[in-house]
């Protein structure tokens, strides 16, 4: 009877002490998992900020390029509104413009004799200097601007993929016709669709503006833009 006793008291011991120990160890492996969870989120705050001050900064320099871009594309497709300007030169400013842009000797040499026979072919051919070194200058820029499009596409959204995209393409097109207006049979057609092309590109400008706006300031963040390049 004694050893039942016993056996009984020894027995419910020893169940106390596992569930003690039980729960000694679930405590600690909760304590753990916890701080597990809390390290992770506090990890995923860190890079949700990064990631957050980047995007900002990326957006600020997409929209900065993409501007100045189109500012630049005005300029070198006014150049021919300047035509009736460079009639006017008088020797002085003439002998300044040869002095300040990078031009041939052959050329200073034609525009030089121009002056006194035909300021008329004079004034065409500063313009087409001009227009010639301007259009460089700025297809450089542009094929600069879309390339950084396409290196941030992992911070754009669907949305301002898709602007970026069409500024880009209307930019290139641009250019692309107002490259052929010297050639051009119907010079006016040509710069009317210019002009055409310059008020979209506004419209598209706008476009961005807003829907980068929009997304920054609600902390927009879904799924990234998948154009390739």
């Amino acid at each position: 009877m004694m050893d039942i006793i016993i056996t009984v008291l020894t027995s419910g011991a020893t169940t106390t002490a596992v569930i003690a120990l039980y729960r000694h160890f679930l405590s600690r492996n909760i304590e753990s998992y916890k701080n597990e969870l809390l390290y992770d989120l506090q990890r995923k705050v860190h890079d949700f900020q990064l990631y957050s001050n980047k995007k900002h900064e990326i957006y600020a320099e997409i929209y900065k390029q993409l501007y100045l871009c189109n500012n630049e594309i005005k300029l070198v497709t006014a150049i021919y509104k300047q035509f009736e300007y460079y009639i006017n030169y008088t020797q002085k400013e003439l002998e300044d413009f040869l002095n300040e842009r990078k031009v041939l000797q052959i050329e200073k040499d034609e525009i030089k004799r121009l002056f006194s026979t035909d300021k008329g072919k004079m004034a065409e051919k500063i313009h087409d200097i001009i227009g010639r070194d301007k259009f460089l200058e700025v297809e450089k820029l542009r094929i600069k601007t879309y390339q950084f499009t396409c290196e941030t596409l992992i911070y754009q959204s669907e949305e301002v993929d898709s602007l970026c995209d069409k500024i880009t393409d209307n930019q290139a097109e641009i250019l692309k016709v107002f490259n052929k207006y010297k050639v051009s049979p119907n010079k006016k057609q040509t710069l009317d669709c210019v002009e055409t092309l310059n008020v979209e590109l506004d419209g598209l400008i706008k476009d961005l503006q807003r829907a980068m706006q929009n997304e920054l300031s609600i902390g927009y963040y879904g799924n990234e833009s998948k154009r390739g390049t």
